[in-house]
């Protein structure tokens, strides 16, 4: 089973192939995203995690990730993804609710903008997702409604009911 990890950052799952725009963390693929590189494209993926990435991606560029990806998928593959839900992170910003993090700051505008500590333009968030508008984005670019599904995230226990979880299934 092929399975991949974009934009991967300095992490790694065991089985997993990584792909990554920093060559600094030696990423079996290296690329700015997108288009996907040519050999990822071609191959036939079981599953493609994008775990707190889609939110590092301008609005007009996701439809061609998003359908290349889908391409990318085999039959029966599918994309995981999670990353910060713009609504709660709003009410949070706004006082409405409270911050569910450890640093209160990134419960809020750092889910929304990213964190500035990095100094670097790759970890700038560049568009926010709710559960609703990120499944109406993947029906757009070939994935079926009754295939995608959200829920609560799973990889950042810390982030509490900041994030979502959306697996869409080719």
């Amino acid at each position: 089973m092929n399975k991949l990890l974009l934009c991967s950052g300095p992490f790694s799952i065991d089985g997993f192939k990584t792909l990554d725009a920093n060559p600094e963390f030696h990423p079996d693929y290296c690329a700015v995203l997108p288009p996907l590189p040519r050999e990822v494209r071609e191959g036939q993926w079981s599953e493609i995690y994008l775990i707190h990435g889609i939110e590092h991606f301008y609005i007009w560029e996701v439809p061609e990730l998003l359908t290349q990806i889908h391409e990318a998928l085999c039959d029966g593959g599918t994309i995981i993804m999670e990353q910060p839900n713009l609504e709660v992170c709003a009410k949070v910003l706004l006082g409405l609710i409270p911050p569910m993090t450890p640093k209160p700051l990134a419960s809020g505008i750092q889910a929304i903008y990213g964190d500035p500590q990095y100094g670097n333009p790759f970890m700038a968030h560049k568009w926010g997702w709710t559960p609703e508008s990120l499944t109406e984005t993947m029906i757009a670019c070939g994935f079926d409604r009754s295939r995608v599904k959200t829920g609560k995230a799973l990889s950042r226990t810390f982030a509490g009911e900041r994030d979502f979880r959306l697996e869409a299934t080719k």
